[in-house]
């Protein structure tokens, strides 16, 4: 197996390794008052949402609207981090993937 057949090898296995990662990872993140609490999938689709009682004491829907998606946005941020610390133990770096002879 020459060089560039066992980088691409390598490259195909970790490929597989996060593909099959992805769809195990979620992440949860508060709203910074503690009321409303959203869970998203591997993919960033939003899989779990709680909202507190307390927050409907405040009728200002937009500020509601804002939270929630502040809230679900910050779940998403922080499984992209999950993956792409997951894509960086289990594939090489781009420029050494696969060399031109």
């Amino acid at each position: 197996m020459d060089d560039n057949t066992a980088r691409i090898a390598a490259l195909a296995e970790g490929i597989r390794t996060l593909r099959d990662a992805v769809p195990t990872q979620n992440a949860t993140a508060d709203s910074p008052d503690g009321l409303i609490r959203a869970t998203v999938d591997g993919y960033g689709k939003l899989v779990e949402l709680e909202l507190h009682p307390r927050i409907l004491r405040d009728p200002d829907s937009r500020a509601l609207a804002d939270a929630v998606i502040g809230t679900v946005h910050a779940a998403q941020e922080t499984v992209g981090r999950k993956i792409a610390g997951i894509s960086r133990n289990v594939l090489p770096p781009l420029d050494t993937a696969v060399r031109r002879g």
